[in-house]
């Protein structure tokens, strides 16, 4: 009888405690309570149904779903970590596809192997505004400024002597015959 007595007193003391509390877990001190429906509404940078979780930084989405709205064909909506990462909620930080992805919203295509410290990353943006000035009478540089991944899009620039996507491979030397070293010698 007693044991009864003290199970129902315990749970009546919690169901008090529940009640009285305004909103789950105070809104974990990121948030504002609404008392009425004992909601929270988080502040900038969190969520959940407490405020708990972090949110990660968001970039262009490098896949995604078109919107439905007929005509207007909108893609690489914000999304967070660029729909190329899991978002970390413990630290707000996304963490990329490995090899793939960097920056702290995932929103940069990474240099393979980092290039294998045989040459340097530069953006798809960097690269066009490096190109040779066209022949006459064209005499202008390629534009790569407007398009969404001008800046997200990088690969490797390799040195002289290396080439290949991540320039790991050693290139031949060139010319007629390799131990002449030129096109125009003619011994």
């Amino acid at each position: 009888m007693k044991y009864r007595a003290m199970r129902t007193y315990v749970a009546l003391l919690t169901l008090h405690s529940c009640a009285a509390q305004p909103c789950p877990n105070l809104c974990s001190g990121h948030g504002q309570c609404n008392s009425p429906d004992r909601q929270c509404k988080c502040f900038n940078g969190f969520s959940g149904a407490d405020c708990s979780e972090q949110n990660c930084p968001v970039g262009n989405a490098w896949a995604d779903e078109p919107d439905s709205i007929p005509g207007s064909d909108e893609a690489h909506n914000l999304a967070e970590c660029s729909n190329r990462g899991r978002c970390d909620r413990s630290t707000g930080l996304c963490v990329c596809e490995t090899g793939y992805f960097e920056g702290s919203a995932c929103e940069r295509k990474s240099c393979p192997l980092d290039c294998s410290g045989n040459g340097h990353c530069i953006s798809m943006n960097q690269f066009a505004r490096s190109k040779d000035l066209g022949a006459p009478p064209v005499l202008e540089r390629y534009t790569y400024t407007s398009i969404w991944d001008a800046n997200m899009m990088y690969g490797c620039v390799c040195d002289e002597g290396y080439s290949g996507v991540d320039c790991t491979l050693r290139t031949c030397p060139p010319g007629d015959d390799p131990m002449t070293g030129t096109y125009v010698d003619p011994d």
